[in-house]
């Protein structure tokens, strides 16, 4: 199978836990039905995902979905009413299921509901099955996975990340070494708590080193960190090919 890009942070990180040795357990959400169980199949032809198709409800979760032993559940925001957040109610929270979003709308609003959300990974129906393949495994591993079409847009967003005065300078620039360190762990998948781990830091320097960048980078949010980090290669966003 031919992978067309690598994920984002694909190294395993233990905010949440990573599947261990069984299979990841797939549900593909779809208003197709059709199209719904076509993914799943093509899917489980591929080790290590086992996918099935759930019954798409466009207000909620199904009861079923909350409480089954799934580890990824794929679902497409542009065919649910109201925010992913609501949408995805308890499995947003739970420690164990990872989501990833899948849908032809790319657009800065959509991404941006899914991100904030606590979405991190996101493939578009406009590219191969691998790059599905490629988010279902990544967010399994608690990484981070922005798709071809998304990344790309991102950077080309950029310029709306800082204010018009810096946009000449490297925005990195305008950070300390621990700013950017403690930026790019979170960017990277890991919660603050690890990122005190990793950096040696408190929790509260931590919170502290965050609020300081976000304030300097004009940063309001999960989305606007991600295309920070998208932009300025922060996190890894390859587009070679793997078999």
């Amino acid at each position: 199978m031919n992978l067309a890009c690598l994920p984002i942070d694909f190294e395993p990180t233990d905010h949440k836990v990573a599947p261990g040795r069984g299979p990841i357990v797939a549900c593909i959400i779809d208003r197709n039905p059709v199209l719904s169980k076509c993914v799943s199949a093509s899917l489980s032809a591929f080790q290590p995902l086992e996918c099935h198709a759930e019954e798409f409800d466009p207000t909620k979760i199904s009861e079923d979905v909350e409480r089954g032993d799934q580890t990824v559940v794929v679902f497409d925001p542009a065919q649910i009413d109201g925010s992913a957040r609501d949408y995805l109610g308890s499995i947003a929270d739970r420690e164990d299921v990872f989501s990833v979003a899948y849908s032809f709308d790319t657009s800065n609003e959509t991404v941006n509901d899914v991100l904030d959300a606590g979405v991190d990974c996101f493939a578009s129906k406009e590219q191969d099955l691998s790059i599905l393949y490629l988010a279902i495994v990544t967010a399994a591993y608690g990484g981070r996975f922005l798709c071809p079409i998304i990344a790309q847009k991102f950077q080309r967003v950029h310029s709306g990340v800082v204010a018009p005065s810096q946009q000449q300078t490297d925005p990195k620039a305008l950070l300390s070494a621990r700013e950017l360190a403690v930026l790019t762990a979170l960017a990277s998948g890991l919660s603050q708590k690890q990122t005190g781990f990793k950096l040696d830091l408190s929790d509260k320097t931590v919170s502290t080193y965050k609020s300081r960048a976000m304030r300097k980078l004009n940063l309001t949010d999960r989305a606007s960190l991600m295309r920070f980090a998208v932009a300025q290669n922060l996190i890894a966003t390859a587009s070679h090919e793997m078999m």
